[in-house]
């Protein structure tokens, strides 16, 4: 009987000093956690970078073109953008061809008055000196970015739940050949930071609405005036606002009438001045306007 009871006391110590060992080997082992999975991109930005993508090569076999038509007007022989930086103030005050017009004294001005994409010309030229890729090189980049910025305000209206339908929307639109003179052609820069600038608006107004911060409301007045100093025709952007908030609104509709007229008055001001700078260089008048820039204004007389 004391052989059997030494024999249990023994294994409960063996057991009681093995459970202690046991404790303190997991006290001393340091605790490793479980790596953190991967964050996965969403699918917004993978369809954003899709459309950048198929935008660039779409339109990559032009960067290494060189000048062609309206081209030498606007940046080869104009002589603001050939000033460089040191042209800029001027460009800002004077009319679209005034410049151009300089190099070929007695020509005619027009009624255009697109100040923008002369002064990126000019900006470029002050970089890059006489270099017509670098010009392609930008308007392919802008197009890849308004065509970026033109999925994310349909994916704003339509909802994330429609995203498949913006994504293909803006693909199309992409690939489209109606916009190949555009891109390819320097001079059409113009429409593309008008293109740029509007969508970027949008994407502002729709913000505003559903948030009400004054932030996304200067942005989308900024941006709408800078869409108008490269292209008059942003004006009609106007309607476009009209419809998305009647779509769009939110419980705060007076913040969204407010933010259209905050837009209104930037149209008028813009016009204003735009009035004043042509009439000033005697360009507000419809003699002056040849025949391929407006068919209206400079139709011949029969």
């Amino acid at each position: 009987m004391h052989l059997i009871a030494n024999l249990q006391s023994h294994c409960r110590q063996e057991t009681m000093s093995n459970f202690k060992k046991q404790a303190q080997k997991s006290t001393n082992t340091t605790v490793v956690a479980a790596p953190m999975p991967g964050k996965k991109w969403p699918p917004g930005v993978i369809f954003a970078l899709v459309l950048f993508a198929a935008s660039f090569l779409v339109y990559a076999n032009t960067l290494q073109h060189g000048y062609v038509l309206d081209d030498f007007g606007a940046i080869k022989q104009n002589m603001l953008v050939r000033e460089g930086a040191k042209g800029v103030p001027e460009l800002l005050h004077t009319p679209y061809h005034y410049g151009h017009s300089i190099a070929r004294p007695g020509e005619k001005l027009n009624d255009l008055y697109r100040p923008l994409a002369l002064v990126m010309f000019a900006l470029e030229y002050q970089v890059m000196g006489e270099s017509p890729a670098t010009g392609h090189w930008m308007n392919v980049l802008v197009y890849g970015a308004g065509v970026v910025l033109l999925f994310f305000f349909l994916l704003q209206f339509l909802g994330r739940s429609n995203i498949l339908v913006a994504f293909v929307a803006s693909l199309l639109f992409a690939v489209h050949p109606v916009h190949t003179e555009v891109v390819a052609n320097i001079k059409s820069r113009d429409e593309l930071l008008c293109f740029l600038f509007g969508m970027l608006s949008l994407i502002q107004f729709v913000k505003y609405q559903e948030e009400q911060k004054m932030r996304n409301g200067f942005l989308c007045v900024s941006s709408f005036l800078l869409a108008l100093l490269s292209k008059e025709t942003a004006i009609t952007l106007l309607a476009i606002y009209l419809a998305v908030y009647f779509f769009k609104r939110q419980h705060q509709k007076r913040a969204g009438l407010m933010l259209m007229a905050g837009l209104l008055l930037c149209a008028v001001g813009y016009l204003g001045m735009r009035v004043g700078i042509l009439t000033h260089y005697n360009s507000y008048n419809p003699g002056y306007v040849l025949f391929t820039e407006n068919e209206l204004a400079g139709a011949p007389d029969i």
